[in-house]
């Protein structure tokens, strides 16, 4: 396993946690997301009140990664995690109207867009039989039993590697 799955799995809400616990509207992050978060973005000013609490998707992929130690810039706000290069922790892999269980390996960070113009769309780590992720004002960092999202096609997908 590589940096960035060992740090999603310490950092999310393990394998048969209740779904309240991670919920948005009464549940809370890991204590270890929680400090994370406060190490890697200690000044949060103008974010969304979710966005701060790290209940979004952008802003968790974000703290993984920059945590893990693999990318100590890595960009939150989705639309800066499209235009992503890391060259040198990362290697970009984007495909067009394609499925992310073909091209993904666990550990990867998955961006998808579901419109051609990229405004709408998700972020999240590939665990191989998970997915750990955040979704904004609905749940915490949390593993995702389900590959739902992984099978589905989307008009672009952007797969980043780490080195």
């Amino acid at each position: 396993m590589g940096r960035i799955l060992n740090q999603a799995i310490y950092l999310s809400w393990p394998p048969g946690t209740p779904k309240s616990a991670f919920l948005y509207k009464g549940g809370h992050p890991t204590p270890q997301f929680k400090a994370a978060l406060n190490a890697v973005f200690p000044k949060r000013g103008k974010w969304s009140k979710a966005a701060r609490k790290g209940a979004s998707c952008d802003v968790a992929v974000a703290v993984v990664a920059r945590s893990s130690g693999v990318a100590r810039k890595f960009p939150r706000g989705r639309s800066e995690q499209r235009h992503y290069k890391g060259k040198t922790a990362f290697t970009r892999i984007v495909k067009k109207n394609a499925t992310p269980i073909k091209h993904a390996q666990a550990g990867d960070i998955v961006l998808y867009d579901r419109n051609k113009s990229g405004s709408k769309g998700h972020i999240f780590i590939f665990g191989g039989d998970c997915i750990y992720e955040a979704s904004n004002k609905k749940k915490y960092f949390h593993r995702n039993g389900s590959l739902k999202k992984m099978q589905k096609k989307y008009k672009k997908i952007i797969i980043l590697r780490e080195k």
